[in-house]
């Protein structure tokens, strides 16, 4: 590759990150409808930048790159128990003691493993849901660790 493939297939990696950047920011440092569409316009750009100034080949060696970063998560596969066997293999919840019971336990600290399954789910749910896992699938639920 060219010097000059380089730094455009830098300056396009660079505008996605920088515009996706500023799409998740911009709203939250000010509010108004400007920077909204401030957020929006930035991360509309850096994939324009990325899409016309990376080449070809090299959009696809990054797309193999992400695959092969997140294949052993099962992410992208059709079979969505792969996922979930991997964070039951892959994750403990924490067995918390007594001074964690007073000090973290009214938080639901402690539920690491249905909180991965379920990132949306709000703390006060969490046990709940882990005695659901635990009765529709014993034996496959991790114990806590201690």
């Amino acid at each position: 590759m060219s010097r000059w493939g380089l730094f455009l297939n830098t300056l396009g990696i660079a505008g996605l990150i920088a515009g996706v950047t500023l799409f998740a920011r911009f709203p939250r440092l000010a509010a108004g409808w400007l920077w909204k569409f401030a957020g929006w316009l930035a991360f509309v750009t850096g994939c324009v930048l990325y899409v016309e100034l990376i080449s070809g080949p090299s959009q696809r060696e990054i797309g193999k790159i992400f695959l092969w970063l997140v294949e052993p998560l099962g992410i992208g596969s059709p079979d969505k128990a792969t996922i979930i066997d991997t964070i039951m293999a892959t994750t403990n919840d924490n067995h918390l003691g007594l001074l964690g019971a007073v000090a973290l336990a009214p938080r639901n600290i402690g539920y690491h493993v249905v909180h991965h399954v379920h990132p949306q789910v709000g703390l006060q749910a969490l046990p709940q849901l882990r005695e659901w896992y635990e009765s529709r699938f014993p034996g496959i639920y991790p114990p806590p660790a201690r």
